[in-house]
């Protein structure tokens, strides 16, 4: 075999076993989720220059929608160099809560955005819910019985964000009875929320409760799962798949902003 040839398969099979079988391997031994994770309140003002557009515009839209800032929450801990924060919100006239999250990286004295987008949704009486974000992101846990979640990477209008949440509420959950948190409960109905989605995990096998930690930890299985819906094919598989959903409600509004013209 032509020497070269053989060194490029060399190098394709150390990438390889490094992406396919030491990465999961690595995330199996270091990643952890607080099962209580804690908050701290942070004010506006705080956010570097390079978050404030994002977080503005999307705030704003989402007043405008009748929407209430219930709290400034600050993620401390997870990094020195990363800083997760989000304001939380509910519209109390239409029993919806939203988020805008907001992620960035400290290096060299300056902070950049890694993640940021805007979230709403809605619990309903008979234990569904329904989720719309315009994240980049994909999650890596596995879809629950009665638990939508609508990924619209490409709409960064808030309020198209929020119109798209409504034509998934009708579709999937018409005429269900929304349910909020009592009122001064919702930061800690919220938080035992994120609890619930990893206990939820647990169930499906991804996650397992650590209690040493006070902290939920992937499983083996779990951390090839998740990390392989992270890595080529599964990720593109996974997008496509989170695009197709997004048309379905997408071709769900056009439909039902024609037929009120029709009529």
């Amino acid at each position: 075999m032509d020497p070269t040839l053989l060194s490029v398969l060399k190098i394709v099979a150390y990438i390889a076993f490094f992406t396919y079988i030491v990465a999961p391997i690595l995330i199996l031994f270091t990643q952890k989720m607080a099962a209580h994770p804690q908050f701290q309140r942070f004010s506006p003002d705080q956010l570097p220059p390079a978050v404030i557009p994002f977080f503005q515009n999307s705030l704003q839209s989402m007043l405008a929608h009748g929407f209430t800032v219930i709290d400034y929450l600050l993620a401390p801990g997870m990094s020195a160099s990363v800083t997760p924060c989000l304001v939380y919100l509910v519209n109390f006239q239409t029993g919806d809560a939203a988020n805008i999250t907001c992620i960035w990286v400290n290096a060299n004295g300056m902070s950049t955005p890694k993640t940021q987008y805007a979230e709403f949704s809605t619990r309903f009486a008979n234990e569904h819910a329904v989720t719309s974000n315009n994240s980049k992101t994909v999650g890596a846990f596995k879809p629950l019985d009665g638990r939508r979640l609508f990924y619209h990477a490409d709409v960064y209008d808030v309020g198209q964000l929020y119109a798209l949440h409504q034509a998934a509420i009708e579709k999937f959950e018409p005429g269900q009875q929304k349910i909020l948190a009592p009122a001064g409960q919702e930061i800690p109905n919220f938080i035992a929320r994120i609890t619930e989605s990893y206990e939820n995990q647990v169930k499906t096998g991804l996650l397992r409760y650590d209690a040493a930690s006070d902290s939920f930890k992937p499983t083996l299985y779990g951390a090839f799962y998740m990390t392989y819906l992270q890595i080529f094919p599964f990720k593109q598989i996974k997008a496509s798949q989170m695009r197709a959903a997004s048309q379905e409600i997408k071709n769900e509004l056009a439909r039902r902003a024609v037929q009120p013209a029709m009529r």
